[in-house]
């Protein structure tokens, strides 16, 4: 078991080779595989673990040559740096868009500042679907 449901969470896991099973109250709820993260809950809202997570199979092709599953981590200290540079990071990038913008820019610096606090930045590849109709969206 990686952890279980109610611990305190001081670490997020990405996987590197086999799949893992998640439970809440003891239900399964799916499996992830390589390349997924999770356990980032605990850290980011400071909570306990929302799940239990537990290694359902070894790593497949390419992995360890143990044949164990794989788990990198990353302490709840490096996740918090990592998170507040980002942020730093994109609300100068939106403060800038703010200031260029033609709806925006008539704002003052510290309106337009305290406005790209509560935006966040999606980007998209040509031929991706932002929303369909009639789908329910909690940032439109």
């Amino acid at each position: 078991m990686v952890f279980k449901q109610g611990d305190v969470g001081d670490r997020l896991y990405i996987i590197g080779s086999g799949s893992f099973g998640v439970y809440i109250d003891n239900r399964f709820v799916k499996s992830v595989k390589r390349g997924a993260v999770f356990g980032e809950l605990s850290i980011i809202y400071n909570v306990n673990r929302t799940a239990s997570v537990v290694c359902e199979a070894p790593q497949q092709e390419g992995g360890s040559a143990s044949g164990a599953a794989i788990l990198w981590f990353l302490d709840a200290q490096t996740v918090g740096a990592t998170l507040r540079s980002l942020n730093k990071k994109n609300h100068k990038r939106i403060v800038h868009f703010l200031a260029g913008s033609p709806h925006f820019g008539r704002l003052a610096h510290d309106e337009q500042f305290e406005l790209a606090q509560h935006c966040t930045i999606q980007e998209y590849n040509p031929g991706d679907t932002i929303l369909r109709e009639g789908e329910v969206s909690e940032w439109m």
